[in-house]
This record gives C-alpha cells, sequence and structure tokens, in this order.
C-alpha cells in the first residue's frame, strides 16, 4: 500500500467489513495475518489504539474482550459464540479454531463449565468435531480432489503442505504424501501448477522457466511484480532466482518490456517520434513526461511497430486515452 494508506481509517475500515461480516465479529491478529494482511494488523495496533478500540468504533466488538466473571458459565452466551462458526464449518470447532479466534477464555469456560468441546458438542447437537475418514476413502484421487479445491481456487495453484497445515488441513497433507505421490504428484493428476514443487538443478538459471511463473502475475497487474508481491503469492523462489540468476527486479523488467520509458529509450525512437508526433492530438511537453511515467518499454515499441507497418497512430491514441 502507498505510504500513509492505513492512517485513513476509511481505508481500514473498507477492508476489514467484508472480513467481519464473514465472522461475525471483529478478527484477531492473528486472523488478519493468515489472511496476509500484516500491515493492517499493525497499523490497527501502531496508528488506530488497538483491535478492541477498532472494534468498538465499527461496532463489531471483539473477540478478544473481558467478558464479567461466570459469563461462560450461562449456556445461552456459550450458544451465540459457537454457532456462528459452527455454521460457517459446518460442525463443531476444535479447540485450536477457537484459540486461534482469541477465545482461549472461552475454551476455560466450556472446559470449567460445560464438559469441554465434548460436552458442548452434544448438548447443542452438532456434527462430529473431525469425522474420520477411512484409508480407502482418502486412497481416491477424487475425494483428495474435494477436499483441496477450495484451497486451490483460493491460492490459484496446487497448495503446499504448509499452507494446507495453516487450513488446518493436515490429514489432506498427510495422505497426499502417503497415498498420492506427494504434491508434485497429486498436481499432475489434478492438472495444477505446482508452483512450490522442487525442481530440477538449474531450473530457475533458464529464463523461460522464470517468464512462465511470472506470466500469471504480469497479467494479473499489468506491470513488473515487486519482491513483497511475489512472496505474498507463494512465488520466493521466483524472486529468489530474479536476483540470484537474472540481474534483478529491474534487469528482468527491462528484458520484459516492462522497465520505464527513459529519455534514452526515447532517443532510439527519435526518428519515428518526429513524424507521430504531429499526427497526434497530444502537446509534445506533456507527452514526454507522461510516457516516462506511466508507460512501459514494450507500450512504445509496439505503438512504433505499429506505425511502421501501417501508419497508424491507433496505438498511440489508445496509450493516451488510458
Amino acid at each position: 500500500m502507498p505510504d500513509g494508506f492505513w492512517k485513513e481509517f476509511s481505508n481500514v475500515e473498507t477492508r476489514l467489513k467484508p472480513i467481519i461480516d464473514d465472522l461475525g465479529r471483529m478478527p484477531t491478529a492473528r486472523e488478519l495475518i493468515a489472511r496476509r494482511l500484516s500491515s493492517l494488523s499493525t497499523a490497527i495496533v501502531a496508528e488506530h489504539g488497538g483491535f478492541n478500540a477498532v472494534g468498538e468504533r465499527l461496532g463489531a466488538g471483539s473477540s478478544l474482550e473481558r467478558r464479567t466473571r461466570g459469563y461462560w458459565k450461562d449456556f445461552s452466551n456459550v450458544e451465540q459464540i459457537v454457532l456462528p462458526i459452527a455454521r460457517r464449518l459446518g460442525r463443531m470447532p476444535t479447540m485450536g479454531e477457537l484459540v486461534d479466534c482469541g477465545l482461549a477464555s472461552f475454551v476455560q469456560g466450556i472446559h470449567k463449565y460445560h464438559g469441554g468441546i465434548g460436552g458442548v458438542e452434544k448438548r447443542m447437537g452438532l456434527a462430529e468435531r473431525t469425522p474420520k475418514k477411512s484409508a480407502d476413502h482418502w486412497k481416491d484421487i477424487a475425494n483428495v480432489s474435494e477436499s483441496i479445491m477450495p484451497v486451490v481456487r483460493d491460492l490459484g495453484r496446487m497448495p503446499t503442505g504448509k499452507e494446507l497445515d495453516a487450513r488446518k488441513l493436515s490429514v489432506i497433507r498427510n495422505v497426499i504424501v502417503k497415498y498420492h505421490g506427494g504434491f508434485a504428484g497429486v498436481a499432475a493428476k489434478l492438472g495444477l501448477s505446482a508452483n512450490q514443487s522442487k525442481k530440477s538443478r538449474g531450473y530457475w538459471q533458464t529464463f523461460e522457466n522464470v517468464n512462465r511463473a511470472l506470466s500469471p502475475v504480469l497479467l494479473e497487474l499489468g506491470r513488473m511484480p515487486t519482491n513483497r508481491e511475489l512472496v505474498d503469492k507463494g512465488l520466493r523462489k521466483v524472486s529468489w532466482a530474479i536476483v540470484k540468476f537474472h540481474g534483478g527486479f529491474h534487469a528482468v523488467a527491462a528484458r520484459l518490456g516492462l522497465g520505464p520509458v527513459t529519455d534514452d529509450f526515447i532517443a532510439v525512437h527519435a526518428d519515428a517520434l518526429t513524424k507521430i508526433v504531429p499526427a497526434l492530438d497530444a502537446n509534445p511537453a506533456s507527452l514526454w513526461p507522461r510516457m516516462k511515467r506511466s508507460w512501459a518499454t514494450r507500450d512504445l515499441d509496439a505503438a512504433v511497430a505499429r506505425y511502421a507497418s501501417d501508419g497508424s497512430t491507433d496505438a498511440f491514441a489508445t496509450l493516451l486515452s488510458d
């Protein structure tokens, strides 16, 4: 985010509202970090008085607020907490999931007054917390596929073991290794991109492989990604290869035609531009700064090439209208 973005409370509110609607309460720092919003979590504490203060300001309460003595003894208070979570999960939440939600005091309370997770589960008539599946069930790749597809849709690729663990899907991680040849094997069976699978020696030294891994990100962003953006998308190895083998981010951007338009690059096309600019409805004094500010080298290359092939300035007009 640009400098000062999270200092504006309206930006914090806009990003938090969908999460609050999803959870039915103010999220915890841990939940924001799991959603790759660690910068928002930091800003809530550093800029806006902490999670309780922001939760109160948004009318969302707080998953970490203190309860009165004996609060959890009243089973109706227990139901108010459990039901929204159970509806999302389709089952009784586990102890770990409740603690992750900032409900450690709740866990202590139900153990003290209501027979623990099992007691609450039985009293509320909820499904078994972690239904066990047979080995034959997990040997069927279709059942594995059904379990990981929500994660695949979220990531856009085959998840890693750590990513499954973070989503409380360690069972799936284990069966992938035990029955299906590991993550690369499952990715191949399901036709998925396994960005995190082990590559052959020297794989990332080949620029085409780096370019292939970058292509979906380039299409999404319309520009060269930063190191942080690649890491956040699970492409740490690609970022490492760019720096280690291919001259760094600026060099790769230039090689892909995504580098900035400089005076030297404009000079390369000087002969063509002296013919093109008079045909454009643009002031040269403002055209050059705009080129350098928002065009990539491949944009200018393509526009000049189009003019050279058929005399058309349409490509320039399109760039100027963006």
